[in-house]
């Protein structure tokens, strides 16, 4: 399991890195894309605070600036990486969701979340690229694989 997960996060970022440069690249980056994929960047972050035992810092529809998407894409695979080498990915993580409702899932489950998650916002970006004329990047799982 530890080799699939960290599969897909490797995919997951692939697919990040392709709409950074497509939505950098065609100056897309504004209203709903803008705060979409910042959306993507957020929830990962604060998915990995959680694993580690800490209450995140920062919301999940915090703003930064497109410049900044590629370091902080990075910084949430590396973190994911890191949980999956050296955490039991069956652990149980108790943690509070941003209502403070109390919850608890295992490492796997929850990263597992974060790809799922990560994949359903970037529908809704091609749907917004196709609004504007644009076309969005390949993210197929499966052409990654054939790649």
């Amino acid at each position: 399991m530890q080799e699939f997960i960290q599969e897909l996060l490797t995919y997951n970022d692939d697919a990040n890195r392709r709409y950074i440069h497509a939505i950098c690249d065609t100056e897309a980056a504004t209203g709903r894309i803008f705060t979409i994929f910042n959306h993507i960047l957020n929830s990962h972050r604060i998915w990995n605070t959680r694993i580690g035992g800490v209450s995140p810092t920062g919301g999940v529809w915090d703003e930064h600036p497109p410049e900044q998407w590629g370091a902080i894409n990075r910084q949430n695979f590396d973190r994911s990486l890191e949980i999956v080498a050296a955490d039991s990915l069956d652990r149980i993580v108790d943690y509070r969701d941003t209502k403070g409702h109390a919850h608890s899932d295992a490492v796997e489950d929850i990263l597992m979340h974060v790809v799922n998650h990560s994949t359903y916002h970037r529908g809704q970006l091609a749907i917004l690229f196709g609004g504007q004329k644009l076309t969005p990047p390949v993210t197929d799982y499966i052409v990654y694989l054939r790649e």
